[in-house]
């Protein structure tokens, strides 16, 4: 591999070694006796410029996927809000309105968060106010 010393150095001190050796793998030569584990050589004419390229195409990807999901994620939030909302402002406290098991997948005991706050409230009758879910029809 050609290695454009500086910027080389550059590159293995800001990602590291490790991150990096998975990006220059495709660019080994193929070992003919054993296909599972290619050479310690490279490609001839491949560059470390090349590796960096794919580094860099990796994170754009990732940070496009992950920006993807995050929206999905946002949406089926606001989704399951409005539709809770619909039943009853507190409807995410309501047991019923949710399968057996469904905050215990392991059979465990459930988690319990204690916020500070209004003494007898709980977290979510603190924040709860008029513009919480605008679509619950009789306010609150």
């Amino acid at each position: 591999m050609v290695c454009e010393d500086a910027e080389t150095m550059q590159w293995l001190t800001a990602a590291g070694y490790y991150q990096l050796s998975g990006y220059w793998y495709p660019f080994r030569e193929a070992n003919p006796s054993d296909r599972q584990r290619p050479l310690d050589t490279f490609s001839t004419g491949t560059s470390f410029a090349e590796v960096a390229r794919l580094y860099e195409f990796d994170r754009h990807l990732k940070s496009k996927v992950h920006s993807g999901v995050e929206r999905i994620e946002v949406a089926m939030r606001s989704q399951l809000g409005h539709l809770l909302g619909e039943i009853d402002p507190m409807a995410h406290e309501n047991p019923a309105n949710f399968r057996p098991g469904f905050d215990i997948p392991d059979g465990s005991k459930p988690l319990v968060v204690e916020s500070p706050g209004v003494e007898g409230a709980t977290h979510s009758s603190i924040i709860t106010s008029p513009n919480t879910v605008d679509t619950y029809p009789s306010g609150y």
